[in-house]
């Protein structure tokens, strides 16, 4: 307007050769939303998109955003999958909860078996239409000595240690995970949850509640991750705990 820059976008690729592209950004000066600029931002996006032989463009949206969740739905984008980001300021006492007895808790052995059993697990736990989009590959679920040098090092600096542990329902298959990340330096403590769809609503209070007493013995930090949102019973057993979601992020994606 005038020489005045009242709007913006940014889009790129996913990867250098690939033709999935991605909006990182709609912004509009707050004196001109409601005038459609938004929209002719976006269009320009996608055209632009379409110019280099785009197959098509995703994004990330807060749910609570109803106006930009309302414009990309119009323009033909759909849902694909949500993610909330969750934080507890503070680690409190928690009581220790006790899980079936027909199950089995336990480290991760951190070898190819227990890798294998990770990456089966997070196939029945991840939606079909999300592996579409991102596969899933063995590799992202190997662990090795990589786990335990680290363990090695942040124990005598008092920076407290990661647990990685699996409850088994049988040898060999998984029924949930926990990962307990405690946070280097300043940075906030993380746990990781998965739990396979079988058992949900069952594994996650007593896995949290074990998370959580680990995290009592580190550093006092905050505890802050992302978890998705579809893993309903895992979002609420977090918050009986204290946890408050911060915000979510719902992944829609237009094809070209």
């Amino acid at each position: 307007d005038r020489g005045k820059i009242v709007g913006n976008t940014t889009i790129s690729r996913n990867a250098a050769d690939s033709r999935q592209w991605f909006v990182s950004n709609v912004a509009v000066a707050k004196p001109y939303r409601g005038r459609g600029i938004a929209r002719q931002l976006m269009e320009a996006a996608i055209e632009y998109a379409k110019e280099l032989r785009g197959k098509s463009v995703s994004l990330y949206v807060r749910r609570g955003n109803k106006a930009a969740v309302h414009l990309y739905q119009s323009m033909g984008f759909k849902y694909v999958s949500a993610t909330s980001l969750l934080y507890l300021p503070r680690v409190k006492t928690v009581e220790s909860l006790p899980l079936p007895r027909e199950l089995n808790w336990r480290n991760h052995n951190l070898d190819d078996k227990d890798a294998h059993a990770a990456y089966q697990l997070a196939k029945a736990v991840t939606p079909l239409n999300v592996q579409q989009e991102r596969p899933l590959y063995l590799n992202q679920f190997r662990m090795g000595a990589e786990v335990s040098f680290n363990n090695f090092w942040r124990g005598p600096l008092g920076l407290g240690t990661a647990r990685h542990w699996v409850i088994e329902d049988e040898p060999g298959r998984f029924a949930a995970m926990m990962s307990v990340e405690p946070g280097l330096w300043n940075g906030k403590h993380r746990l990781r949850l998965m739990v396979h769809p079988d058992w949900w609503g069952k594994l996650e209070a007593p896995l949290i509640s074990a998370g959580l007493a680990h995290l009592k013995t580190c550093l006092r930090r905050p505890v802050s991750f992302q978890h998705p949102d579809e893993h309903a019973p895992g979002i609420q057993a977090y918050q009986q705990f204290g946890f408050k979601v911060r915000r979510t992020h719902l992944w829609m994606k237009l094809v070209l």
